[in-house]
């Protein structure tokens, strides 16, 4: 049963409201809008708590994600106006500090800007309430027809005798299940727990139901009972949100060494000078070491100056690989540094233990280019915490640095 198909009756305001506006204290909320033809461009939120999945016409479109605040996607050009679908799971309540005002949902406001840089506030949205209670669950459409994306699953069994038992929900991947009509809690297929503890007097002799609310589609829609528990299987790769990065060991191998130098300590664009106009499709900037005398860097964005001394466009930049990145919770993943603001930034992780320099972070510029410098804009933060880099190099290549791409 998709849960797109399966929606009640929306609530409709100017801005999206929040799970407690809407009287609504647990479970999903579907946010709708009309986005307007238009060129390609990034569409932001003032928060989401906690994940959210974004759909246009139906198709995913992207992840929001409150662990690493996470509030931005990329959306395609689009020729006709478009459903977007903004799906927000509430995973549960801080109970302390001031952080016990943590409001569920889509907090508004939400822009789109283009590359141009002109951004719009987005208004006029359905509130479709998804609080998992017994109610929704009873008016769910269920058919045989094969489906993708958030839904729900339903099965039955057959029991001679009933007694504890352990689901295997290791081909699941994230959502809640419901045994009997009782909820029996959450899962998700990052681990380390990859089972659900059944306990017998919820089971019955005879006929037994579970129902299976799955936001991400199960890999295989099959269902076990185990004999012993599965806690221990960790599976990282499956995290939806992670940022998907290139694989194996960064070789400069054959790469031109475009520049070198030391950056200044001032919190202002800085350009890494090219002796003569070099040409490649993968850049990498090498931080040696810092200013501060750490073990991490953060850089706010990078820019590239084509053969005119002009910034080059980026629309078509991605972050192929970094060493490290302090992502979860802090939000300083490596996307921040194409991202146009100088508020946010790249981190890599700090404190004992954190890996040293060298620090890199190799940028796929989508086609070739020939450039003339590469631009730096440090963090802009107190001294101790700043990250600023101090010496550096810049490489340039046709191939990326012994790293295997992602297909």
């Amino acid at each position: 049963a998709p849960l797109r198909q399966n929606l009640p009756a929306p609530m409709i305001s100017s801005q999206p409201q929040c799970m407690e506006l809407l009287d609504q204290s647990r479970g999903l909320t579907l946010y709708r809008c009309t986005l307007p033809a238009g060129e390609a461009g990034v569409l932001s939120v003032g928060a989401v708590h906690d994940f959210a999945w974004l759909f246009l016409d139906g198709e995913a479109a992207g992840v929001m994600d409150r662990r690493s605040k996470r509030y931005k996607v990329e959306l395609p050009a689009r020729s006709r106006p478009m459903q977007l679908d903004i799906l927000v799971e509430a995973m549960g309540r801080v109970n302390f500090g001031k952080e016990v005002f943590d409001r569920k949902g889509l907090h508004s406001p939400v822009t789109f800007a283009t590359a141009q840089g002109t951004s719009t506030e987005i208004l006029n949205w359905q509130h479709f309430q998804l609080p998992l209670d017994e109610a929704q669950l009873s008016r769910i459409q269920f058919s045989t027809t094969p489906l993708a994306g958030p839904a729900f699953w339903r099965g039955q069994f057959e029991l001679k005798r009933v007694g504890d038992t352990f689901l295997d929900l290791r081909t699941w991947g994230k959502g809640v299940v419901w045994v009997n009509g009782h909820c029996l809690g959450r899962f998700w297929n990052i681990g380390p727990t990859q089972t659900m503890y059944l306990p017998g007097p919820w089971l019955k002799e005879g006929k037994n139901e579970i129902l299976i609310l799955d936001l991400l589609g199960p890999e295989k829609p099959l269902m076990a009972g185990l004999t012993k528990p599965i806690l221990d299987e960790l599976h990282p790769d499956k995290d939806f949100a992670r940022r998907l990065r290139a694989k194996g060991d960064f070789q400069a191998g054959s790469a031109l060494l475009a520049a070198s130098g030391a950056f200044t300590e001032d919190i202002l664009w800085q350009n890494a000078p090219f002796a003569q106009p070099h040409t490649g499709r993968y850049l990498c900037l090498e931080a040696l070491d810092s200013h501060d005398g750490g073990v991490h860097v953060a850089i706010a964005e990078i820019d590239a100056l084509d053969t005119a001394g002009q910034s080059l466009a980026k629309s078509k930049w991605k972050i192929l690989w970094v060493d490290n990145e302090d992502a979860l919770g802090s939000g300083a993943d490596a996307e921040n540094v194409l991202d146009g603001q100088a508020s946010s930034y790249w981190q890599t992780e700090r404190g004992s233990g954190a890996p040293g320099f060298p620090h890199r972070i190799v940028i796929d510029l989508g086609e070739t280019c020939t450039l003339s410098a590469l631009r730096y804009l440090p963090r802009n933060a107190n001294f101790k915490e700043s990250g600023r880099v101090k010496n550096y190099r810049v490489l340039l290549g046709q191939t990326p640095f012994g790293l295997q791409l992602d297909k």
